[in-house]
């Protein structure tokens, strides 16, 4: 009730006449995927239901029928999360993306569950902003509405923000970044197996010790790339 209350306080016919396009993110329950719908021309009853939908957590408020189908919250997939597609397809290739998830890596990752986006958008220049830490789990952050945690958690995203939009601080790279990397980097240097193997044979054992990867059999390391 408390989030319809806000969501009918907002100017949704503004949001529909803009001249900025504004896009939701929901999740298809029967397709399984996510879907973005474009709020402008949009009835003020359409977006107030997409923007139920987009919030519909699973298990805890339930999907919302929009056009014959059901739709719950975006964010259930990494793609649904970040909603680049949209963005992309009207051109735009300088993004910054804003994410919820301390893990999240751009160069995808099992412990992540998203693809590389560098492999999808190759064309496009990324700024991340995401915690810089843990911001609780579903019962301690997500559905913590405490004014000590609202609090807290405005003051860390603005802290957050600040730091990578001006160049002070930058995420964190997980392995899985920094192996991501490597292969691309990898990639680009040798065309196949035995030119790496070869490489490594020659020169493998005379690079300084810095960063090992055991990916490579410990013989390469990611500086020297």
């Amino acid at each position: 009730d408390g989030l319809i209350r806000m969501i009918n306080q907002l100017p949704l016919e503004q949001v529909s006449t803009s001249k900025i396009s504004t896009y939701v993110s929901v999740h298809d329950t029967a397709e399984n995927q996510p879907v973005f719908f474009k709020l402008n021309g949009l009835s003020a009853d359409a977006i107030r239901t997409l923007l139920l939908a987009s919030s519909a957590i699973p298990h805890i408020y339930a999907p919302e029928h929009y056009l014959g189908r059901e739709f719950m919250d975006g964010s259930m997939t990494p793609e649904g999360d970040l909603c680049v597609q949209p963005a992309y397809a009207e051109g735009h290739r300088n993004l910054l993306l804003v994410s919820m998830r301390p893990q999240l890596s751009l160069y995808g990752g099992t412990s992540v569950g998203n693809s590389n986006l560098f492999e999808y958008y190759p064309d496009c220049d990324f700024t991340l902003i995401k915690p810089s830490k843990a911001m609780g789990n579903l019962l301690t952050g997500t559905l913590n509405f405490a004014q000590s945690k609202i609090r807290s958690n405005f003051e860390q995203g603005y802290a957050d923000a600040k730091a990578i939009i001006e160049g002070n601080g930058t995420a964190a790279l997980t392995n899985e970044d920094i192996h991501a990397m490597l292969i691309q980097k990898m990639q680009r240097l040798f065309q196949n197996s035995a030119q790496l193997s070869g490489f490594l044979n020659e020169y493998g054992n005379r690079f300084a010790p810095n960063v090992p990867l055991p990916t490579l059999g410990g013989n390469f390391f990611y500086d020297n790339v």
